[in-house]
């Protein structure tokens, strides 16, 4: 899924999602807070089962699978939430990710960029986004 995809089906479900009226800044920080709260509490336990450290409940041995399904849903809960406070802010998820990540493999000297447009030294990988039915070339 490209984030523009989330970004259009976040405006439209917007318009009909009940007592949106209400909704302001604060209450997106809040709801993206909470959301990443959940998220982090569920690798907290991912990472208490993986230690052996007490703490989980039951012995299930299928806690780990159980805890990574768990994991998979708030990590989209936080990316739709973490969109939709980008929307109402005016902002852009995208752009706002690469910018970050090419300014921060530039600081610490990684020669892995996204979408760049300037000549490529031998040793540095550009990923570009790709178009529909295209997939990655492993060359």
């Amino acid at each position: 899924m490209r984030l523009d995809t989330l970004r259009a089906a976040n405006i439209e479900r917007q318009t009909l999602w009940p007592g949106v009226a209400a909704v302001d800044l604060p209450f997106r920080g809040l709801e993206l807070a909470g959301e990443i709260g959940e998220l982090c509490n569920l690798v907290k336990k991912l990472h208490r089962h993986r230690g052996a450290i007490a703490g989980n409940r039951a012995a299930d041995p299928l806690v780990e699978d159980k805890l990574l399904a768990e994991i998979f849903e708030e990590l989209g809960d936080a990316l739709v939430s973490l969109d939709l406070l980008a929307m109402d802010l005016g902002l852009d998820l995208g752009p706002a990710a690469v910018e970050k990540f090419n300014r921060v493999s530039e600081r610490v000297g990684i020669p892995v960029y996204i979408g760049v447009d300037r000549a490529r030294g031998p040793d540095e990988t550009v990923f570009h986004e790709l178009g529909k039915g295209e997939r990655v070339s492993h060359d």
